[in-house]
């Protein structure tokens, strides 16, 4: 295994640990939807991370463009997470913009099985190697940009939208513990979507030649959303035995 399959795979089983550990938490305490979210998040990071690996070692376009269209899915259900999550552990963030999201990204998922060969992209026509540190290879394609690639990227920005505001609300009304969940949660989410998102649109629009990598973002707001939640599970439970 090279450093790209081994860093992919321990990402997903961290992810999928924490998950299972949250998701005891919530079986013990079933008012807490924040745990429960978690592990939707975590497992659908865990199993993302393994199309993400298949997508970098594609041998063909269209089974580059296949997998990558099922990632989809995956990268689905972690934006859904994401919004609710914010919305039930912050107690804030405006609903109808939660409700706007969720349906704006379901939408781009339909769109992604009947235009083009996904979300992306509308044709593909090869792979080009792209050379990473230590020798290792991975795929990225070359393609023609989907026009329908912009709902995707509308909710994108209503999801950073969300979570600012979201994070501002819980800021000001809070005192420390509720400004720590704010920056780390809040911080972690805003500056890893806009970056990964940001990211793919230049990829799609094809002014930066890299294959798509999501899943060190996603990586890291799930160990932010994990500290957070096990952070505060603690001090509950030191307030509780004072």
């Amino acid at each position: 295994m090279n450093w790209v399959q081994i860093a992919w795979v321990m990402m997903s089983a961290a992810s999928l640990t924490l998950g299972v550990i949250h998701l005891f938490v919530w079986l013990k305490q079933r008012s807490q939807y924040a745990h429960l979210l978690f592990f939707a998040l975590a497992i659908s990071a865990t199993t993302y991370g393994a199309f993400e690996l298949v997508v970098m070692q594609a041998q063909s376009p269209a089974g580059y463009a296949a997998a990558l269209r099922w990632a989809h899915v995956l990268l689905a259900m972690v934006v859904l997470s994401i919004v609710w999550f914010v919305h039930f552990y912050f107690d804030a963030g405006r609903l109808w913009l939660a409700y706007l999201i969720s349906g704006i990204r379901l939408l781009a998922l339909g769109l992604n099985f009947v235009t083009g060969v996904n979300i992306n992209f509308r044709e593909v026509s090869a792979l080009d190697p792209v050379m990473l540190w230590g020798g290792v290879v991975i795929t990225a394609l070359v393609g023609i940009a989907n026009p329908w690639a912009i709902v995707a990227q509308i909710g994108n920005v209503l999801l950073v939208a969300f979570i600012v505001d979201a994070s501002v609300t819980l800021w000001r009304r809070g005192g420390p513990g509720a400004r720590r969940r704010a920056g780390v949660v809040g911080g972690s989410l805003v500056v890893c979507i806009a970056a990964v998102a940001g990211f793919a649109t230049l990829i799609t629009l094809g002014l930066v030649h890299a294959p798509t990598i999501v899943m060190p973002g996603v990586f890291i707001v799930v160990l932010a959303m994990g500290y957070e939640l096990c952070q505060r599970r603690c001090e509950s439970r030191l307030n509780r035995a004072v």
